[in-house]
């Protein structure tokens, strides 16, 4: 989105040419970000029911062989595999039932392989399965060694200058940290810990155009109550010495983040209306403030992925049904 664009914005608001419905904003989501055009954010289409498809948490969503494939969490922590090819999705296909997972999945395309990557159900441990796209592996235990900490929530995958990363939280005495751990061949090398400053919630990785690793916390202070979000980027590998930005967006969902035809996509819950999704785009290095996806929302958090250079998002509505929606240009 170009900043003229944001100024056409705030004119068509101020001479009354844009309705106030149509641009239907929760101040407390943006009250320190600057807002985008409402007209951008309806090039997102009406969201769809995937048939006989339901998840409480934040599927994980990549796309190999002309596919989007979604691995999302079942009753009971099992998972399962269905897969959309532009038109349709397929039933669900079940993983092994050793297979079992605490909140959402990670999964990523890494060396024209999925890699799935999730919390072991009632464990302090995260496994990994991986799939040509259609049967898989049985799961394995990775990460790097935990010592004392304890694994919070749901992790995060991405595939970044050849490399594969995860990201998760974890609390030790010392505090609440993001944790980025490597693949080297079989083994997993811990390779930064990032101080979340509060409660660390959830964490989203995305290798982004300009060749910069990004990594996204959202966190709860325990004191006040409040939410925010960290970024940390930069080129190369990271180390615990990058500096960590707060972002204008608040979010008590997790975030998502997709390179499609070019553009980078993040989408994040509100704050004050949790459930809300709201959009952003990067340009310049930074994302531009943000606008809320008009009737649609997400109780478990959104997903992003790329196919033929169109975003899909998936996400459940107000109950675990699943939805999916299209970005176009």
């Amino acid at each position: 989105m170009h900043k003229s664009n944001l100024l056409i914005a705030s004119l068509l608001l101020t001479t009354g040419c844009l309705s106030d419905e149509a641009y239907e904003l929760d101040a407390d989501d943006v009250e320190t970000s600057e807002v985008e055009s409402a007209a951008t954010v309806y090039n997102w289409s009406d969201d769809t029911p995937i048939s006989a498809l339901s998840s409480a948490y934040q599927v994980g969503l990549a796309s190999l062989g002309g596919r989007v494939h979604m691995v999302y969490t079942t009753s009971y922590g099992y998972l399962s595999h269905a897969r959309f090819d532009g038109f349709f999705w397929t039933g669900a296909s079940p993983l092994p039932s050793v297979a079992r997972a605490d909140y959402g999945p990670a999964l990523v395309n890494h060396g024209s392989q999925l890699v799935l990557v999730y919390h072991a159900r009632g464990e302090n441990r995260l496994m990994m399965s991986t799939s040509s796209g259609s049967s898989w592996t049985n799961p394995v235990t990775v990460g790097s060694t935990l010592g004392g900490a304890t694994i919070l929530n749901a992790p995060a995958a991405v595939s970044h200058g050849g490399n594969l990363y995860i990201g998760y939280c974890t609390r030790t005495s010392a505090g609440d940290f993001v944790r980025i751990d490597r693949r080297d061949g079989t083994a997993w090398t811990k390779i930064a810990e990032l101080n979340a400053a509060f409660r660390c919630k959830h964490v989203a990785l995305a290798s982004l155009p300009d060749g910069k690793l990004d990594i996204i916390a959202t966190v709860e202070s325990g004191n006040t109550g409040d939410w925010y979000m960290f970024e940390w980027d930069g080129v190369g590998e990271p180390t615990s010495g990058w500096q960590r930005d707060m972002l204008p967006m608040k979010s008590k969902k997790p975030v998502s983040i997709a390179t499609c035809g070019g553009i980078s996509h993040l989408v994040h819950g509100g704050f004050s209306t949790p459930r809300e999704i709201w959009w952003t785009v990067r340009e310049g290095g930074s994302w531009l403030g943000d606008s809320r996806i008009p009737n649609q929302a997400s109780e478990g958090g959104s997903s992003l992925a790329c196919w033929n250079d169109r975003t899909i998002m998936v996400h459940n509505g107000g109950d675990s049904q699943l939805w999916y929606a299209r970005y176009s240009e």
